[in-house]
C-alpha cells in the first residue's frame, strides 16, 4: 500500500490521460479483500496430503503454546503442501 501511495500521482495521471481530462483527482487506498462471488473464482485442485507430510507438520507445530498461533500455522502448512 505504500508503494501504491508512493506511486499514486503516476496513477491519477494515466488515468485522466485514458480517460480524457481530470476525471480522478485522488485515490484512497484501504487495505481489505476484494468480495468476488464465489463462481468467478478458479478452482484451487488440491492433492491430499501424505502421511510424511502430515507428521511433517504436526512436528513441525507441536512446539507452539499458542493454540490459536498453532492452528493457523498448521492450516497454513497443509494448505502450502497440498498442491
Amino acid at each position: 500500500m505504500n508503494e501504491l501511495r508512493f506511486h499514486m500521482e503516476d496513477i491519477i495521471k494515466k488515468v485522466n490521460a485514458e480517460t480524457g481530462g481530470g476525471t480522478v483527482e485522488e485515490i484512497v487506498f484501504k487495505p481489505g479483500r476484494l468480495n468476488e462471488p464465489e463462481k468467478e473464482r478458479p478452482a484451487i485442485k488440491r492433492r491430499p496430503l501424505t502421511v510424511e507430510e502430515r507428521v511433517f507438520i504436526e512436528k513441525t507445530v507441536s512446539g507452539i503454546k499458542d493454540p490459536q498461533l498453532r492452528d493457523a500455522i498448521k492450516r497454513a502448512m497443509e494448505k502450502g503442501k497440498g498442491y
